[in-house]
């Protein structure tokens, strides 16, 4: 169930600010969730961690125009791009992945319940090992105030 993630990602964010992850909780990932929205970083192209076949960057939270039912107002965005090995995964399943069924089963990792909407932009970009897919999501509402006061740390 995408709560149980969500639950344990909660668990997880908790022990490694502690400082008490075990080797086995950070060890056998296959894909990997990253955030340095705290640090007001807005987007960035993830780097894969051997073995495992992707990783998520979440970027910052932030603000700017959008036009909503024909006027212009200020709506939140958030920047995710997916590196996909190639060895593993097809770019075309990193596309799909960040599809938004993809995206809210990602966002279970930082976000209990969001409505997304609003795909505005995409940007592929290609390596010999990765494809980075950058999507900006309007962000519409925010549920969980637990889960946004842990997208901003």
């Amino acid at each position: 169930k995408i709560t149980d993630i969500a639950k344990k990602r909660i668990e997880l964010v908790g022990k490694a600010r502690e400082g008490r992850l075990s080797l086995e909780e950070i060890s056998n990932g296959t894909f990997t969730v990253t955030n340095l929205g705290m640090y007001g970083i807005r987007s960035f192209s993830p780097i894969i961690n051997p073995p495992q076949a992707a990783i998520l960057a979440v970027g910052e939270i932030y603000t700017e125009p959008a036009v909503v039912n024909g006027k212009i107002k200020p709506e939140s965005f958030i920047d995710l791009s997916v590196s996909c090995d190639h060895r593993i995964i097809d770019g075309i399943v990193g596309a799909k992945f960040l599809g938004r069924k993809g995206i809210r089963v990602a966002t279970a990792f930082f976000i209990s319940s969001v409505i997304l909407c609003g795909l505005v932009k995409i940007l592929f970009i290609k390596s010999s090992a990765k494809t980075v897919l950058r999507w900006r999501l309007s962000i519409s509402i925010f549920l969980s105030q637990l889960s946004q006061a842990t997208l901003r740390r």
